[in-house]
């Protein structure tokens, strides 16, 4: 896990994030660094039972109290950034809500992110229990509106978002809204697009619209052996897509160097565009 030429970002979760516990903190690395991640899928679902939480850790059940929670777990942890899977139908600004349900991502997520100067992660379009028989395999995937994404990123300017989305359907919107906004990183290829047709197909697709300006693959595996071989297959694909690319570009006459194939490969394979983007001032 701690190998150089290990994937871009990388978590100790696979497939749906987070799990059934509201308030779960999971651990990641970048380069074999180790860094904190907080996850709070159960947030951005605005349900009343995660306002409870912080309560049972002896904070008020108040905003402040689950942004007092934060900061508790944010000392402790001393996270990189801040990650959550967005419900299906997810609805942001929120308008389907009961008065009294508070908006727990503009009130307590968006706050905490920019006191702690911390990127907000999302990962879109996962439907929990489309078929609960299956029981935890039994999650699919949805075509997701995106519009919060260009919400959160227009009312939000000076803070980081990193997205990456499960539909293939979504991957072209969310590549044109990452070219459109500088405050927005497209990253990875997640659970169901890590299929090597959709990878090559996607990182084609951003290497036209975006250069090497993203971050191609990531994991959040639980199992840390399932890296392994998702990077095993993912760098040889992504390879193959940025030859095809730098020939694309070549045939109209570009003079590409050695220090420029580097640059390239460093940023795609290597972290250079992820690292780049959370060095980058608003």
């Amino acid at each position: 896990m701690g190998r150089k030429d290990s994937l871009q970002q990388r978590h100790v979760q696979d497939g749906p994030s987070g799990g059934p516990n509201a308030d779960e903190r999971l651990v990641h690395c970048v380069h074999g660094r180790p860094r904190g991640e907080e996850n709070h899928d159960a947030a951005v679902s605005n349900e009343r039972r995660v306002i409870r939480v912080p309560a049972q850790a002896g904070f008020e059940a108040t905003v402040e109290g689950c942004i007092e929670y934060l900061r508790h777990w944010a000392d402790i942890y001393v996270p990189e950034y801040l990650m959550a899977s967005t419900p299906h139908n997810f609805d942001y600004p929120v308008t389907k809500n009961a008065p009294d349900v508070p908006d727990l991502v503009g009130e307590v997520l968006v706050p905490f992110a920019r006191e702690r100067s911390l990127p907000l992660f999302f990962k879109v379009g996962a439907v929990r229990a489309l078929n609960p028989d299956y029981r935890m395999a039994g999650d699919g995937i949805e075509v997701a509106d995106l519009g919060f994404v260009t919400y959160m990123c227009k009312t939000n300017p000076d803070l980081k978002f990193f997205v990456t989305v499960l539909s293939r359907d979504n991957q072209h919107e969310l590549t044109v809204l990452g070219n459109k906004f500088r405050n927005l990183h497209v990253y990875g290829c997640w659970w169901y697009c890590n299929n090597p047709s959709i990878i090559a197909d996607t990182t084609k697709l951003r290497l036209e619209l975006l250069g090497p300006n993203f971050t191609a693959q990531h994991s959040d595996c639980r199992v840390l052996e399932q890296l392994l071989y998702k990077w095993d297959h993912s760098r040889v694909i992504l390879a193959k897509a940025m030859i095809e690319q730098v020939e694309d570009v070549a045939k109209t006459g570009w003079p590409f160097t050695r220090r420029d194939l580097r640059h390239l490969a460093h940023r795609i394979m290597g972290g250079g565009a992820y690292e780049d983007f959370m060095a980058k001032k608003l």
